[in-house]
């Protein structure tokens, strides 16, 4: 190739990053996730750690971690949840750990549903700015590989309800000759039609196009919530759905946290319809990373969401909650394919993260106390 062959390099000396920063007289720094690391400012540089209240309220909604018994069940769980999303116009930011996942994910995407998203990883530094400028945009998908500060804030996109009906059509959840101009009622009606002929099925063959037609307006619309009920809340008889009130199963819709169709309107904004949802594939080893991802969404007072999805094998979960936990999932009948959502699980899985930093701290800690 024509390079020339320089001299080996030498190093003449070394030192720890704590002890070279330990040269400055003062020290001070500012970061949102410091306050997971206090112990270690405190016992390596005797800094304390003080929070500092947000702007304005955060108002985002953390939910549970979804958990699965093999990642073989956890990504189509994970690209069911983008197009439910992306599908009603939210923008969705998934946060991956690798680039090889961030393009598995992609092909996933574009395979199953083709999706319209955007991939942020190493290979498209260049492209930084303009993907994250994107990324609130009405029904933006953006896969990030370590998608942590990024420095810059995801503002959320404008929303008419014209630009909202051209997702939808393009989304095959509206008819094509419905118009913004029709007014809302008229084209939520037309939707419920429309996807009801779509969705709607009996012993496995769709409904009869003018079996639906004769139907009225709200039997069309209870139709496909209990339809929806029984596709997105596993473990519902199907007796207790099919004889539910339209309200109950609106709840149980809201409870379960990931879908929208039946709360469909012509928003005026994105932020009205709920803001910017982060999806983490996996827990890191830091809570800090996590809790950075989590901060993408829900930025100065705006709404948002975010869940993590993770799986028994995960390297994290195979370490530090492997037979423990699997021990405690086979006790309550979970079973491959399932996923379960509980605060027990959550905790659990923060306490390992806990061990983690333990450990890697003490680690610095060692290497410190031998750099004399």
């Amino acid at each position: 190739e024509g390079v020339p062959i320089k001299e080996e390099t030498q190093t003449m000396a070394t030192i720890t990053i704590q002890n070279y920063f330990k040269l400055y007289k003062r020290l001070a720094g500012m970061t949102g996730t410091a306050d997971t690391e206090a112990t270690e400012f405190h016992e390596i540089y005797r800094l304390g750690v003080v929070s500092i209240p947000t702007n304005r309220p955060v108002v985002r909604t953390d939910r549970n971690d979804l958990v699965f018994l093999s990642q073989k069940d956890k990504w189509p769980a994970i690209v069911d949840e983008i197009k439910r999303f992306h599908d009603a116009g939210r923008p969705v930011l998934v946060g991956t750990t690798s680039v090889e996942k961030s393009e598995m994910l992609s092909r996933m995407l574009k395979q199953r549903h083709g999706i319209p998203h955007e991939v942020l990883n190493a290979k498209q530094h260049e492209r930084e700015a303009e993907i994250v400028a994107g990324a609130g945009k009405l029904g933006a998908v953006t896969i990030a590989t370590n998608m942590a500060g990024r420095g810059t804030d995801i503002k959320l996109g404008k929303c008419d309800p014209a630009m909202l009906v051209e997702h939808w059509k393009r989304r095959d959840l509206c008819p094509k000759e419905a118009e913004a101009s029709w007014g809302e009622e008229r084209v939520l009606k037309a939707m419920h039609r429309h996807m009801a002929k779509r969705m709607l099925r009996r012993d496995g063959r769709p409904l009869p196009p003018a079996e639906i037609d004769a139907m009225g307006d709200d039997e069309v619309r209870l139709a496909l919530l209990r339809h929806w009920t029984l596709e997105a809340v596993p473990g519902l008889s199907e007796q207790k759905v099919m004889s539910a009130p339209a309200a109950d199963l609106e709840d149980t819709l809201d409870s379960a946290g990931n879908f929208m169709l039946h709360r469909l309107r012509l928003y005026p904004s994105v932020e009205e319809m709920g803001g910017l949802h982060i999806i983490g594939t996996e827990r890191h080893e830091s809570r800090r990373i996590d809790n950075q991802l989590r901060g993408r969404s829900g930025r100065q007072g705006d709404r948002g969401s975010s869940r993590f999805f993770l799986a028994l094998d995960d390297d994290l979960m195979r370490i530090f909650a492997g037979k423990t936990t699997l021990a405690v999932l086979s006790k309550v009948g979970m079973k491959e394919g399932d996923a379960i959502e509980a605060g027990m699980l959550t905790r659990s899985l923060e306490t390992a993260q806990r061990k983690v930093e333990e450990r890697n701290f003490q680690m610095r800690k060692t290497i410190l106390d031998y750099d004399a």
